[in-house]
């Protein structure tokens, strides 16, 4: 009831809209212009889509939230808060007929919008690496970020599953490949990691993740990341993957335990287009996908060109 209101009266006052804006203006500076950290990853995210929507600050510039007027957001709110562009996400013991009665009657009232068209986005391609280094004096460790674009579920669910299946053997976790290698065995790295960004409406990332252990330089550390990734790929087994999916499996029936967390991977999938049927049957597609093809997906991707990226403390050659 209070979401379906919330959809169709909300108020803005000057008064009110003055007070919000300073105070995301606020949050910004103190969550992005004045974390390091931060700075450097909206550098880099630049650097790897350019001038493409991706490339942007989510929560835009503090110029742009300081020039955004009422009109702006009364604007956005006509076009965008209407029943016909939201997903409704409901989690747990439900009874489900209930569910449809109650929203019919909140939701089933307003009246439907004209919702603007949405572009597809292009996709970015390079034939060329690009490599961002910035050295901060507030920086304690050197940190390593390496992404390469990757077909989102969106553009091509084969190869989405694979990619799935290949990060989390890859370096997802203290049992996977690079962890494995880099710092348990040739203690290269504090820790490394890979993750792989699939749920999107355009183009997906797959990103790695490294912090070098005391004394390894960042060139040493890449030499040796892809020397590792060589042989994490040529030693792809069918063994080897079975046990991954199995626990990417069991990880999905752990999610079914918290609620708000299966609600909200359901509502980030649906949000961007992916169908229900595809939802339901996540599990049953992951089970079909086969080491050959995890294999040849993950050649094929780090073969391509990919950004670089080193945050590291002032004074570290």
């Amino acid at each position: 009831a209070m979401e379906a209101d919330r959809m169709q009266n909300l108020c803005i006052t000057p008064k009110n809209f003055e007070l919000e804006r300073n105070i995301v203006y606020q949050e910004r500076k103190q969550v992005i212009d004045n974390n390091p950290i931060s700075p450097f990853i909206e550098s880099y995210r630049k650097l790897i889509w350019g001038n493409h929507p991706y490339g942007r600050p989510v929560t835009g510039t503090s110029e742009e939230i300081k020039n955004l007027k009422l009109e702006d957001i009364n604007d956005f709110y006509q076009k965008y808060y209407t029943p016909n562009n939201a997903i409704l996400v409901l989690s747990g013991d439900i009874d489900v007929n209930l569910a449809h009665k109650l929203a019919e009657k909140y939701y089933g009232t307003i009246k439907a919008r004209k919702i603007l068209h949405k572009n597809n986005l292009s996709s970015v391609h390079s034939n060329s690496d690009a490599y961002l280094r910035i050295m901060l004096p507030q920086i304690n460790t050197e940190r390593i970020l390496r992404t390469y674009l990757a077909p989102s579920f969106n553009q091509d669910k084969n190869t989405a599953y694979n990619l799935i299946v290949f990060s989390k053997y890859l370096g997802e976790g203290e049992t996977s490949e690079l962890y494995k290698s880099l710092v348990l065995n040739r203690k290269l790295a504090i820790n490394v990691s890979s993750d792989y960004n699939y749920i999107t409406r355009g183009q997906g990332q797959f990103n790695i993740s490294i912090l070098p252990a005391n004394g390894v330089t960042s060139e040493e550390l890449n030499l040796a990341l892809d020397e590792e990734i060589s042989k994490a790929i040529k030693n792809i087994s069918a063994e080897k993957i079975s046990q991954v999916k199995s626990k990417l499996l069991s990880g999905l029936v752990y999610l079914q335990d918290n609620p708000f967390d299966a609600a909200e991977v359901v509502g980030r999938m649906a949000a961007v287009g992916i169908s229900v049927n595809d939802i339901e049957n996540h599990a049953d597609n992951l089970r079909k996908v086969t080491y050959q093809n995890v294999k040849e997906a993950g050649r094929k991707l780090l073969s391509s060109s990919r950004t670089i990226g080193v945050l590291s403390p002032k004074g570290v050659k």
